[in-house]
């Protein structure tokens, strides 16, 4: 140990990635049974997915030593090459089933399943046989935790460890409005999110959706995923109750969790004295109200079916679920703007949604107030504040660098993705999906289409999109610069 970090440690990073291949391996278990059940197509697929998974997640496990603390750069890399890892071995099943799976396919499906983007390349989704769609399902119920997170729950022995893979996992930003410590940290929002998808799926299963389809789509949902086991989304149901309950539940999932947990205690009063939930709450209301009367007066559509169809698909765009319940291609042109402008924006920091995350933009918002403020009182010391919530000036500073980051990567991948594989429009909606891990583009295709046209260069690149969006950028990013592990 060298000025207090340790000294990076390959064997050590191939044991805790080989847990996470493990992990795979059981979810792969659970749809290997479930396709032994319903004599499916999947099940071979399965059995050798599981049997390869299974042997190479367990070969680290087994023959490296367990290390109870591990250092800041290791912690990096552990969860930069756990994601890795997971999306390679997620992908072994479409690989092994074949049908509209090709290798870049099979890799876009698994990264988009892990990532919660819930971008597909399938045009005909229920081709797949059920424990495919569950395993795809499965995919978004790990990659919505996080798959390091995820792990650290199931396996709280990992002592001091757990500690860094954390700090390196959840950003800095999800704790600035949640007071627990580290370890409580990570069993509240495994309870929440757990808690959260037990009451979706009875909910479903009551608004008279069918149990296996309730089960995948609160995976979905929870998640902020957007896989769906139809070949048209939430429409085919053709359930009001059933779009309620998953606005409802796309809503919850795009808060903290922590703060969700918090209904359930004398805390209860934190979620709605929170700053970042009621500034969430005001956009959600506001985007809806502006689609609603948008609908209302340039369509046919009754004032009912208008405000569901304009909560849902607010919903779903902000909290980059992606899920849809109509076909919104002859929507309006002003509900197209807000549903972009939505993109960008995401959910709440310490939830399963993408984007740029509220939290960023108010913290900006507040720093730009600062400064202006400063300019007409020089001497004055202004502090950053949302809210109550007092902002340190480094938070401050990544919040504006990521937001910069954001926009100038999905500004280089529309350039790249319109110059290979499609039209202007088309490709700034699909950077934009990719990077804020939405999941089906906003206005120039089909609201039930897929990525299917991307050729397989486009859909690898796409896939680096969806790891930056979901690891925050700088997760990823810092791999390359390991100067900066301390």
């Amino acid at each position: 140990m060298r000025g207090g970090i340790y000294t990076f440690r390959p064997h050590v990073v191939m044991r805790y990635v080989g847990l996470i291949v493990l992990q795979n391996a059981f979810f792969m278990l659970l749809s290997l049974i479930l396709a032994v059940y319903k004599n499916d197509s999947g099940q071979i697929p399965l059995l050798f997915s599981v049997l390869i998974t299974t042997l190479v997640g367990i070969f680290p496990f087994v023959f490296v030593k367990a290390e109870p603390t591990i250092s800041n750069r290791e912690g990096y890399a552990i969860v930069v090459f756990s994601w890795l890892a997971a999306c390679f071995f997620g992908m072994i099943p479409y690989v092994l089933w074949g049908g509209e799976f090709n290798l870049s396919g099979a890799w876009f499906e698994s990264v988009s399943g892990f990532t919660t983007t819930g971008a597909t390349i399938l045009d005909d989704v229920e081709a797949l046989p059920p424990s495919l769609l569950f395993w795809r399902s499965c995919t978004h119920l790990l990659g919505g935790m996080g798959v390091v997170v995820f792990t650290l729950v199931v396996l709280p022995s990992m002592g001091s460890a757990q500690m860094t893979l954390s700090r390196s996992e959840v950003s800095s930003i999800a704790r600035q409005d949640f007071k627990y410590r580290n370890k409580k940290m990570l069993r509240v929002m495994a309870t929440s999110y757990l808690g959260l998808i037990i009451l979706i799926t009875g909910c479903l299963i009551l608004a008279n959706i069918p149990i296996f389809d309730a089960v995948n789509l609160a995976f979905s949902t929870v998640a902020t995923g957007g896989f769906a086991v139809t070949n048209t989304s939430i429409a085919a149901y053709n359930n009001p109750a059933a779009e309620w309950i998953l606005t409802f539940g796309m809503f919850m999932a795009s808060l903290h969790f922590g703060l969700l947990f918090s209904l359930f205690t004398p805390r209860w009063r934190n979620v709605f004295q929170s700053p970042i939930v009621r500034i969430f709450s005001s956009v959600v209301l506001v985007a809806t109200l502006a689609i609603f009367l948008s609908l209302l007066f340039q369509s046919d559509l009754p004032a009912a079916t208008a405000l569901r169809a304009a909560a849902f698909q607010v919903t779903s765009v902000i909290s980059t679920t992606g899920y849809a319940s109509v076909e919104t291609l002859m929507w309006p042109q002003l509900t197209f703007l807000i549903l972009i402008l939505l993109s960008f924006l995401g959910g709440c920091s310490g939830s399963t949604a993408g984007g740029m995350k509220i939290d960023r933009i108010a913290i900006v918002v507040a720093t730009v107030r600062s400064i202006f403020l400063k300019q007409q009182h020089p001497q004055a010391i202004i502090p950053i504040h949302v809210g109550k919530l007092h902002i340190d000036e480094q938070v401050a500073k990544n919040a504006a660098l990521y937001i910069i980051l954001h926009i100038s990567l999905i500004t280089v991948a529309t350039a790249y993705i319109c110059a290979t594989s499609a039209p202007l429009g088309e490709s700034f909606t699909t950077s934009l999906s990719m990077m804020s891990n939405v999941g089906p583009a906003i206005g120039t295709m089909s609201s039930f289409g897929s990525y299917s046209y991307l050729t397989n260069i486009s859909r690898v690149f796409a896939t680096l999109l969806m790891l930056l969006g979901r690891l925050e950028i700088f997760g990823l990013l810092l791999i390359f610069f390991p100067s900066s592990w301390k």
